[in-house]
């Protein structure tokens, strides 16, 4: 096979379209990147077995993975499997991310471990994020759980008490007619979600000011109590409409001393 003509491309001025005579006239036949049309110093009237074809057009798989790579990395830090995974859904044969990643890795572009290091710095300081959440998100980037376990080693145990002490003052506010208790319970629930122990949860809830009194837990308590007792007055009466009305008041969060008190109250006014 002869290369009959070589020309550049109108939309890439960095790959070259070669044309070939494989005994039946001139027809295109693939495109290579500048660096592999030097590295294999094509040129017109050079003669290719088709061996050498598809070692060229390797070359420029393992040459166009390496240049979508180092794009890739141009948005910002990367693992070395999301490199890999993106290259795979470009459709690149495995040895061509496999040289390219390797390549990456030489230039000193990869590091899982300072990834690792700046994502945990990055959500500390930028997001109300606990360290089980974080851990999950290294993770899911393909950071070995003992890099992340290293990595996490500097949110410390002061630093996630701070954070969620902010987040308890900040969502700890009582909702219309909420018990104390129903409050503590749903900031509990929030921060399990977002990955804080629940040692350091129990210390944030106790050192946090949630700014509760009991004359607002007693309010609050009379309002649900008048709701549920116009609920239940259409269906009780007696001794179970008491009960019913107990497990009511103390599904919603509210302490039974109290709720018997109430009752009490309420029983006495009639």
């Amino acid at each position: 096979m002869k290369i009959t003509k070589i020309t550049v491309q109108k939309k890439r001025k960095d790959r070259y379209n070669i044309f070939l005579d494989r005994g039946n006239g001139e027809e295109y036949a693939f495109s290579v990147d500048e660096g592999v049309l030097i590295e294999w110093q094509l040129k017109k009237g050079m003669f290719l077995t088709q061996e050498q074809e598809e070692e060229i057009k390797a070359s420029d798989f393992k040459k166009d993975a390496l240049n979508k790579g180092l794009q890739y990395l141009a948005h910002g830090m990367k693992t070395e499997y999301q490199i890999k995974d993106y290259l795979f859904q470009k459709d690149f044969p495995e040895d061509a991310i496999h040289d390219a990643v390797e390549k990456i890795r030489s230039f000193g572009y990869i590091n899982d471990k300072e990834f690792a290091d700046a994502f945990v710095r990055t959500k500390m300081n930028t997001s109300d994020k606990g360290p089980a959440v974080i851990k999950e998100e290294l993770k899911n980037k393909g950071v070995h759980l003992s890099i992340a376990d290293l990595a996490l080693q500097q949110y410390s145990e002061d630093k996630q008490l701070a954070q969620a002490i902010r987040i308890i003052e900040k969502k700890g506010k009582r909702k219309k007619n909420e018990s104390a208790s129903l409050v503590k319970k749903r900031l509990t629930e929030g921060l399990l979600r977002k990955g804080y122990s629940l040692s350091i949860i129990d210390t944030a809830l106790k050192e946090a000011d949630l700014s509760h009194n009991e004359e607002d837990e007693w309010l609050a308590l009379c309002s649900q109590g008048e709701k549920a007792r116009r609920k239940l007055n259409k269906k009780y009466e007696g001794s179970t409409f008491r009960m019913k009305l107990k497990e009511n008041l103390y599904r919603k969060g509210f302490s039974l001393s109290l709720i018997e008190q109430y009752i009490k109250n309420t029983e006495e006014e009639k």
